[in-house]
């Protein structure tokens, strides 16, 4: 949460960031840490999915592309990070859906606010399961959330307000 909070402050200061205005964001509710592992993993599955529906779009830059793939590749670490920890408690790994409801974006300005969308919906996820999954997925998983919370200000996604957080 400290690394969020550092991150999200440094965008502040930047000046190129909006919080969201409507309320804190939802966490899930503190897990065992199978369930927040796999509830980190499935919200890892999500944006996964989506992040390349939004590339099928024309019109991003090379900078852009370039962004969203890094973005992916660290995704795809995370995921697979979670899903040995999940294998190592011992458990089971929740699986991807066959599908998502994600449809290509029709306009560069749409792929871009989807990309800040997944990755905003997937963050308080990701917090429940630095605060009660494995400790071995805890550096993926701050790593992923610092990141993906900086990003946000690329995609000219609100910041989620974090319940306690002003």
């Amino acid at each position: 949460m400290a690394t969020w909070c550092r991150l999200a402050a440094v965008a502040v200061v930047a000046g190129n960031v909006r919080v969201q205005q409507e309320g804190a964001a939802q966490l899930p509710a503190s897990a065992a840490p199978i369930d927040a592992a796999n509830d980190a993993l499935a919200a890892c599955h999500a944006v996964i999915y989506g992040l390349p529906v939004t590339l099928a779009t024309p019109g991003w830059t090379p900078p852009d592309r370039a962004a969203v793939l890094g973005r992916l590749a660290a995704w795809r670490v995370l995921r697979d990070t979670l899903v040995d920890a999940v294998t190592a408690i011992p458990g089971t790994p929740i699986a991807a859906l066959a599908s998502y409801d994600i449809q290509p974006p029709g306009t560069p300005a749409a792929a871009r606010a989807e990309v800040g969308r997944l990755q905003a919906a997937a963050l308080p996820h990701l917090a429940v399961a630095i605060q009660s999954g494995p400790a071995s997925a805890r550096p993926a998983l701050v790593s992923v959330l610092g990141t993906a919370t900086y990003d946000l200000t690329r995609w000219g996604t609100p910041i989620p307000r974090w319940p306690g957080l002003s």
